[in-house]
């Protein structure tokens, strides 16, 4: 027999700072009331923090959304991390192109016609990949026959569904740094889910990551802080 309960949690909503949020559906399935909620929030790359007033004996919640830190960004105190600022001590990268394509044929077969399109991306080398075109050409007919606006259109959603193939089938990296405190303040310039830049020119990367981890420990007095980063966009990489 079902049964219901209802608690009440101590937990007052203190703040939800600005950003895009995402409409989220979810079920709670048995999980821990903080690991469901920080579930919804991820999709739109949000968090969550618990804090405790110790005068007033209560607990408030804060919802955190990232901020845009990358050097690009004018509007806001930027946070680059790097090794000519000495905010990163050591840096490597793993380049996996083992599924990479940078060339989609389309090809589309019917009773009286086939159709072949090719999309590629600037300075191929020809990894090819073919795909069945995912779109129906009758859908663009105008009074059974197609015109040149919707012979057009065909293409371009054609070629669309191919720009999106190939955005799947790029090189996948791993990047690993250690970061260094330095000028920058935890929870001031910079915080869980702010991208920000990371410029290591021995290597001639340049890439902007989201901040998706921070992990503080005390140990024996001492407080120290490591970063996990995700979701990571490559600017500019050399050939190495």
């Amino acid at each position: 027999t079902l049964k219901t309960k209802n608690f009440a949690i101590p937990i007052e909503l203190s703040g939800v700072e600005a950003g895009e949020y995402k409409h989220s559906a979810h079920t709670r399935n048995g999980e821990k009331l903080g690991s469901k909620l920080y579930d919804i929030l991820n999709e739109s790359k949000a968090s969550f923090r618990i804090s405790f007033n110790f005068e007033k004996k209560l607990f408030y919640m804060n919802i955190i959304h990232g901020k845009d830190r990358t050097a690009s960004n004018l509007d806001i105190n930027p946070c680059v991390l790097s090794t000519q600022n000495g905010t990163i001590s050591e840096a490597s990268l793993v380049t996996s192109n083992t599924d990479t394509k940078d060339t989609v044929l389309q090809y589309s077969e019917g009773d009286d016609l086939t159709m072949v399109m090719i999309n590629t991306k600037p300075n191929s080398s020809g990894r090819i990949i073919a795909q069945s075109m995912n779109i129906n050409r009758n859908d663009y007919l105008d009074n059974g026959t197609i015109t040149e606006d919707g012979r057009k259109q065909f293409r371009l959603d054609a070629m669309a569904n191919a720009s999106d193939t190939l955005r799947d089938k790029t090189d996948k990296f791993n990047f690993q740094f250690s970061a260094v405190n330095g000028s920058y303040e935890y929870m001031e310039d910079f915080d869980i889910g702010d991208m920000i830049s990371i410029e290591v020119p021995e290597i001639d990367l340049s890439l902007d990551a989201q901040i998706v981890g921070c992990y503080e420990v005390v140990k024996n007095g001492i407080w120290t802080l490591s970063l996990e980063v995700g979701s990571t966009i490559l600017r500019k990489r050399g050939n190495f």
